[in-house]
């Protein structure tokens, strides 16, 4: 058969599959018929036209009808069970080495704590301070041992405790990239401080009140700890024994390892957080009943990571974890018009920095070092009146001053125009990449600071004028739902200019996919997470050392340099949250209307 008339015999049933695609309410069945239809069209394409535009439009055709009957189509099993029952119980089983040896490294740590405390009377000073010695020394005058547990409002403590937890576990699962040495360190300090707390309600006889009450929550949470302690140990393992891999390659594959672990525990955190704000201050329920939840608890830790992975290794797991598959090096491709699921957004991400990385670092350098500049002008007497005070401690009150007001004043605005100046400068470089994908001229740099400025000043009134004008802490939610909302809406307009058409197309957008845009939104702010935690730990403690043993605690130089740096982190973050949410944009636009697909067909070439 002829192309052209292959082309005029099945060109109507095309064209009422293109208008099935655009409808929002699809009849599966009818889909699964199309597309049986459309995959015998492309196979007898592919045997006698193989290198015509009809069997590339056809191939494009059966890919957007895969996606609409299978996007929402459930796995085997649900994949969330899966993880906790096979998963999960496979990867401890398979890291049980290495959590073993977190075990026998903390309790060596207790071990420690307590005999450095029988030996040396001051040592729990030194190690829980001095405050804290005095306060519970207080409390047990007063009759009441355990009233630092009631000090606190329940959901504040709740909240409080749980950020706490999750930031050591975190920070003890990514010092592991110091070759694990940073993970043993931690371990060690989290261990001599618990055998040295404990020994001192031993030493004033209060030993079973104090276990009865520590425990209770400390069940829990010591094993997250030695969990992410056996996590950062994997991390760390794959750099120094990459085997017949790549070091790079080795570091890869621990790190998912040690993520998963990670995630496994991230639950047990927040239920720990949950156990010591709102019922460890109960402190005068029986002891039977303590001891009897205590014991629950031990047994539950016992029976998941221990029993059950051994249990399930002799029947054998449903998932090898040994067998990690790492994806071939390629050149950077990003494509803009396939479905993807917010792990392979993550990936794109990631490439897509990785390809202008030196664009990125860039602007988040002269993005930060300008804000640091304007806040530090803004402030001056502010920040000459702290005096000899440590720089550490003036970075920790740029809390008080970005984040907990609600008002536009001066900080809020530099804050805000930092985030629009970042943003507005990725989106750029993103944005002319996206117009050369599609075959269109690149935006110049005025027309697009001219839409930028105007988008940005109207967008940032009606966000103002919904959120902050009647909500204390709208700071907050700009940064879920104004980031969101800013990234996809910009997008549409910086690349065509129609206004009303961006704020209705982001905002439907929003509307039909809320959950993966939020799940987006989550995803990233724990990558943010880690890179704020990296700067705390490694960058900010390493200057406040440098400026303590220089005698330069006060110096406003130093100061702009600890914020730059604070800044810069966070710039990256907000780069790539941009850049993810421009890639998902363009998905749901493609999933929406398959407008790529209308291009084809169009720009299709009936040969006669």
């Amino acid at each position: 058969m002829r192309e052209s008339h292959f082309i005029e015999q099945n060109k109507k049933k095309w064209y009422s599959l293109e208008q099935l695609l655009t409808q929002k309410k699809k009849d599966p069945n009818k889909l699964s018929k199309l597309f049986i239809q459309i995959t015998d069209d492309l196979a007898y394409a592919r045997t006698f036209y193989p290198n015509r535009s009809v069997r590339v439009y056809l191939n494009g055709l059966a890919q957007s009808l895969f996606v609409n009957i299978y996007k929402n189509k459930k796995e085997k099993g649900n994949r969330f069970i899966f993880f906790w029952k096979e998963e999960l119980p496979a990867l401890v089983f398979h890291c049980r080495k290495q959590l073993l040896v977190s075990f026998f490294i903390f309790t060596l740590a207790v071990g420690i704590g307590v005999l450095s405390s029988i030996h040396e009377p001051d040592f729990c000073r030194v190690i829980l301070g001095d405050r804290y010695i005095e306060m519970t020394q207080e409390n047990i005058e007063s009759g009441d041992p355990m009233a630092v547990y009631k000090s606190a409002n329940e959901l504040n403590m709740f909240l409080g405790i749980t950020i706490n937890n999750l930031r050591v576990d975190i920070l003890t699962f990514v010092m592991g990239v110091f070759t694990s040495l940073g993970t043993i360190m931690i371990l060690l300090f989290n261990g001599i401080m618990l055998g040295a707390f404990q020994y001192f309600f031993y030493e004033q006889g209060l030993f079973q009140e104090s276990f009865l009450t520590i425990w209770v929550h400390g069940t829990v949470e010591i094993t997250t700890i030695i969990i992410a302690g056996g996590a950062g140990i994997v991390l760390g393992q794959g750099l120094l024994f990459p085997g017949t891999y790549t070091r790079l390659q080795s570091f890869q594959i621990s790190a998912r390892k040690g993520f998963k672990l990670i995630i496994g525990i991230l639950p047990l955190t927040i239920f720990a957080g949950f156990v010591e704000g709102f019922l460890t201050r109960y402190t005068e329920l029986p002891d039977a009943i303590r001891a009897a939840f205590i014991g629950m608890c031990f047994i539950y830790v016992l029976f998941y990571f221990v029993w059950y992975p051994y249990r399930k290794a002799g029947r054998g797991f449903k998932i090898n974890v040994k067998n990690v598959q790492l994806r071939p090096s390629k050149p950077f491709s990003l494509s803009l018009n396939t479905y993807k699921d917010n792990g392979q957004i993550l990936i794109d991400t990631f490439q897509f920095l990785k390809k202008y990385i030196q664009q990125i670092l860039l602007l988040s350098a002269i993005t930060s070092l300008l804000g640091a500049l304007l806040f530090v002008g803004s402030n001056w007497e502010l920040l000459t009146q702290l005096g000899e005070v440590q720089v550490s401690y003036a970075i920790r009150e740029l809390r008080f001053i970005f984040w907990e007001g609600h008002q536009l004043d001066q900080n809020w605005l530099i804050y805000v125009g930092f985030h629009a100046l970042i943003m507005g400068s990725v989106g750029y470089v993103f944005l002319n990449f996206a117009r050369s994908k599609q075959g269109e001229k690149g935006l110049s740099i005025i027309s697009y600071i001219k839409r930028y400025i105007i988008f940005f000043i109207l967008f940032s009134a009606v966000l103002d004028s919904v959120l902050f004008a009647k909500i204390q802490y709208g700071i907050y939610l700009y940064c879920l739902l104004g980031t969101t909302i800013f990234c996809l809406i910009s997008h549409v307009y910086l690349n065509n200019g129609r206004l009303v058409h961006a704020f209705a197309r982001g905002f439907n957008a929003l509307k039909t996919q809320f959950a993966r845009c939020m799940g987006l939104f989550l995803l990233f702010s724990f990558m943010g997470g880690l890179l704020l935690l990296l700067y705390a730990t490694l960058v900010q403690q390493y200057i406040g050392y440098i400026s303590q043993n220089l005698g330069i605690e006060g110096s406003i130089i130093l100061f702009i340099v600890n914020l730059t740096l604070f800044l810069f982190f966070q710039a990256l973050y907000i780069g790539a949250l941009c850049i993810a949410y421009a890639i998902l944009y363009f998905n749901l636009k493609e999933i929406a209307d398959a407008s790529h697909l209308k291009q084809r067909i169009d720009a299709l070439t009936w040969d006669h």
